[in-house]
């Protein structure tokens, strides 16, 4: 539910599902990584990425996770970071 309100736009309504959850489930990549999406449509950029770095730290491989992070360093100018995150 959470991720289907973030994907509608309805971020700041999915915040508080996904921060339940994530107390709930300690250290789930899935969760970490919504929260960061969620702060991402936010434009919280800082928060999005604290949540994203731990999601890929449990599931390196975390695809959305990873890209999420590239997009991020693409906007900040850093296409070095970028390119090493996808």
């Amino acid at each position: 539910y959470a991720s289907m309100l973030s994907m509608a736009g309805a971020e700041q309504l999915a915040l508080p599902i996904l921060q339940r959850l994530n107390q709930q489930y300690p250290r789930n990549s899935t969760i970490l990584n919504n929260i960061g999406q969620a702060w991402l449509g936010m434009g919280d950029l800082l928060k999005a990425e604290q949540y994203l770095d731990s999601a890929i730290r449990i599931y390196p491989g975390h695809s959305q996770a990873n890209l999420a992070k590239a997009n991020i360093a693409e906007s900040k100018g850093n296409t070095k970071a970028a390119a090493e995150a996808i």
